[in-house]
């Protein structure tokens, strides 16, 4: 399903911020070949135990966007919706830089990653 396919389902009238949560996530995040957006997920060596995890398991699926920029200016977008304050940071299993958000108050701390 594409994220303009999940964003018109969420388009029913009980879910009217969704759709448009969803099209914000989808036009700022990293996408798959595919246009899917694309979640974070623990490297195969992480998985088997050979060698520490990069990131809690908090990290686990979230979305990831392709630089901290980025992430804070869907931040500012998702918040104007009426949603909680997010925060930005770089993702420490990236080998390119991605970002995530968190609604975590500490989030907003200079040089904090979880």
């Amino acid at each position: 399903m594409t994220p303009d396919e999940v964003a018109a389902y969420y388009d029913e009238p009980d879910n009217a911020n969704k759709g448009a949560r969803m099209r914000i996530i989808a036009r700022y995040a990293r996408l798959q070949r595919n246009g899917d957006v694309l979640f974070c997920t623990p490297s195969k060596a992480e998985l088997a135990g050979d060698m520490p995890r990069q990131e809690t398991s908090g990290s686990d699926g979230k979305v990831a966007y392709p630089d901290l920029e980025t992430a804070e200016a869907a931040a500012r977008e998702l918040e104007a919706l009426g949603g909680g304050p997010q925060h930005a940071y770089v993702c420490r299993r990236s080998r390119h830089g991605h970002a995530h958000l968190t609604s975590a108050p500490w989030g907003a701390r200079p040089g904090w990653s979880p």
